[in-house]
């Protein structure tokens, strides 16, 4: 069988995703390298993975520069980029694997591996995928003007410096081809983890593009939550595991839940110590990290920043959503959920307990309850975890950048 390789970004949300699809590739009896920073290397070794770990240096950057500057999160992502291409490069000398697997940000370093080795590749894109039709990148760079881009951006200024930060990147692994080639280029298949009707401009995606919808598995590396014999309604609140160090965000989710008929579970992963939050009602469960599908199996409502993860896992449990997104990128899934009828996109500057007690009132509706069922009904048909594994068995399969040429 075939030796897979997984570059993937260091972070929760674009690790979590992969780790189920892992497990069916080794029941399928693949061999699984995976590559990853400290941070999420437990992850894929839980999984089974034999992970090859590297020096990230992605949670030493600014995160506030990051949610807000898409110039500077895509330095931070090729600067990934090339470390990982490094640590691949010197562990993998003698013999090289049968196939790279790739998380789309960090992109560079899969696209440069496939042809420096003359291997087949998959793309991984837990977020939303792009082509001639829809941008993720315009549509970010939109909601850092506001909701849109002005004439003068419609070909952004830091795109030609980014572009020879590439070059030398290609330029020292030996790699001759246009930056703006590789970049855009879409010649391999491509696994998108959400349902088409999620991803905007979907009907105009090709048979290159298989969207296999939310890959769920075992989360119990993320601890243990149950539900109980608590009758009261239940509610997820999240606002993610990197852009999250916003107290005063959590307390105005603590302040619109106080004294409700509501009971919570609210999570702050690593960024925020649970005790900078006193005062926490009696009806909020706080914690660091639990598994958020186990609790959304029994919710009727999730709070979130507009994660993808958490986004998918609500859709996938047929949860309505609250967002209040905390970065550009998010700000882009808080409009399509609330397009799709599955969710409210609440405007973190106007923010208030108020508001965000009526919003989760209204989405614990009838109609948005509706719409997010219906979403569950496909996704539940997209084929997920093992759609995606036969994907990445036929790629084995792909002739080579070499043979094609």
């Amino acid at each position: 069988m075939a030796h897979v390789l997984y570059v993937v970004h260091p972070d929760h949300g674009h690790v979590i995703p992969t780790v189920a699809v892992v497990g069916a590739l080794l029941r399928r009896g693949h061999r699984v390298s995976y590559l990853t920073g400290p941070r999420t290397a437990a992850i894929a070794r839980e999984a089974g993975a034999e992970v090859l770990e590297y020096a990230s240096e992605y949670r030493d950057h600014d995160f506030g520069r990051s949610a807000g500057e898409l110039d500077y999160l895509m330095s931070v992502l090729l600067r990934e980029s090339s470390l990982m291409l490094d640590a691949a490069r010197a562990a993998f000398v003698t013999e090289v694997p049968d196939v790279v697997v790739y998380d789309t940000s960090v992109l560079f370093c899969g696209r440069v591996l496939s042809r420096v080795w003359d291997i087949p590749a998959v793309q991984l894109v837990p977020m939303f995928a792009s082509n001639a039709h829809y941008s993720y990148l315009r549509a970010i760079g939109a909601e850092e003007h506001g909701g849109a881009l002005p004439e003068s951006e419609a070909a952004p200024s830091w795109i030609d410096p980014f572009l020879e930060e590439v070059a030398e990147v290609l330029a020292a692994h030996g790699v001759e081809e246009d930056p703006a080639a590789l970049w855009w280029a879409a010649e391999e298949p491509t696994i998108v983890t959400m349902p088409r009707e999620l991803q905007p401009a979907g009907e105009t995606f090709g048979r290159e593009f298989t969207f296999v919808g939310p890959c769920l598995g075992d989360r119990s590396f993320l601890g243990s939550w149950q539900a109980g014999d608590d009758s009261r309604p239940l509610a997820l609140v999240s606002l993610g595991a990197v852009f999250n160090d916003h107290p005063e965000v959590f307390r105005i989710c603590m302040e619109a839940f106080r004294d409700t008929r509501w009971r919570v579970v609210m999570t702050t992963a690593d960024a925020l110590d649970p005790v900078e939050l006193d005062d926490v009602p009696g009806n909020v469960e706080l914690r660091r990290w639990v598994p958020h599908i186990d609790v959304l199996a029994h919710a009727e409502v999730a709070v979130t920043h507009g994660g993808m993860g958490t986004v998918l896992e609500a859709l996938a449990t047929a949860t309505p959503m609250v967002v209040t997104a905390t970065s550009a990128m998010d700000r882009v899934t808080g409009r399509r959920v609330e397009e799709i009828g599955v969710g409210l996109d609440l405007d973190l500057a106007e923010l208030d307990a108020d508001r965000l007690r009526h919003a989760v009132e209204r989405v614990a509706g009838t109609d948005f309850r509706r719409a997010a069922a219906e979403i569950a009904e496909r996704i539940s048909r997209a084929g997920g975890t093992e759609r995606a594994a036969e994907v990445i068995d036929a790629a084995t399969a792909i002739p080579t950048v070499a043979s094609r040429t």
